[in-house]
């Protein structure tokens, strides 16, 4: 094992001894777990946003959600390691989990670009004793980044919440894949001036209006399907709100629904993600 095996709070770890008994707190992983070889009884604990691979994550004891963990229930399971995410999970449930008696071990996620997915996924690979594995949906992922030239699709605006709205910062992995399908973050750093002094999260998530929407003007809004659930009556709802600040720019302005599993999805489900932008961008070229 390379001793740089760490995790995103750079905690060193080595590899599991089979058989293993994994808890995964996010569901990008969740899935990478069983695309990497992990049976059910091996994969012991999962949030009920885990729904992939369907068919066989429904065998999975559910633990809470992303947000609201039971700690105790992950406890019960008596698992060797847990998976969790900076983001995705908050972090007084990844402390009580460590502060337990005899805990588990907690692998913290954080990958904020495709490099930086690949890099991970081969390290859970090692950690399960599933590196070869690892290796070839790695491979996978690069060879499918590769195919991809995408011609300029101008900017976008992503959103991934409603009341407020919130959008992406440069940094975060959806930004980089934005890049990767064509688009332009239309949030720049010098649109952040007001959100250096709040949380982290805050800052790579920061709250917009409708206001800010119309100022930036970006060629695309898309509204990502999650976390918050868009629908397409939500597209006519911010066409009508634009539409009252700047007639023009709404009339003019592309608004739709995105795969948000497509842009935040860090695991196996890139291979998806991937193919569907190069399907899309094929159809644009």
């Amino acid at each position: 094992m390379s001793p740089s095996l760490a995790d995103a709070r750079g905690r060193k770890f080595k590899p599991l001894r089979a058989p293993v008994r994994v808890v995964s707190l996010v569901p990008s992983l969740t899935e990478l777990l069983f695309d990497l070889g992990l049976r059910e009884e091996e994969v012991v604990g999962r949030t009920r946003f885990c729904v992939h691979p369907a068919g066989r994550v429904e065998n999975v004891p559910v633990v809470g959600g992303t947000k609201s963990i039971n700690v105790a229930e992950v406890l019960a399971l008596q698992p060797d390691l847990v998976i969790a995410g900076r983001e995705e999970n908050p972090k007084e449930a990844i402390e009580k989990i460590e502060d337990a008696e005899s805990p588990p071990r907690v692998f913290v996620t954080n990958p904020e670009s495709l490099d930086e997915a690949l890099d991970m996924i081969r390290d859970i690979g090692v950690l399960i004793g599933r590196r070869g594995d690892a290796q070839k949906i790695a491979e996978r992922i690069d060879g499918l980044r590769s195919r991809l030239d995408p011609p300029s699709r101008g900017t976008a605006l992503y959103l991934i919440w409603m009341k407020p709205f919130m959008t992406v910062a440069p940094g975060t992995f959806i930004h980089d894949m934005m890049r990767l399908a064509g688009y332009r973050n239309a949030i720049a750093p010098s649109h952040m001036e007001g959100h250096r002094s709040g949380s982290r999260i805050a800052a790579r998530y920061p709250e917009i209006t409708v206001a800010d929407i119309a100022a930036i003007g970006p060629d695309s809004i898309l509204l990502s399907s999650e976390p918050f659930p868009f629908e397409e009556e939500h597209v006519g709802l911010l066409r009508q709100q634009l539409a009252a600040i700047d007639a023009g720019y709404a009339g003019r302005a592309s608004i739709r629904i995105v795969n948000g599993e497509h842009f935040s999805w860090y695991g196996s489900r890139l291979m998806t993600a991937l193919e569907a932008f190069e399907r899309e961008l094929s159809g644009i070229s």
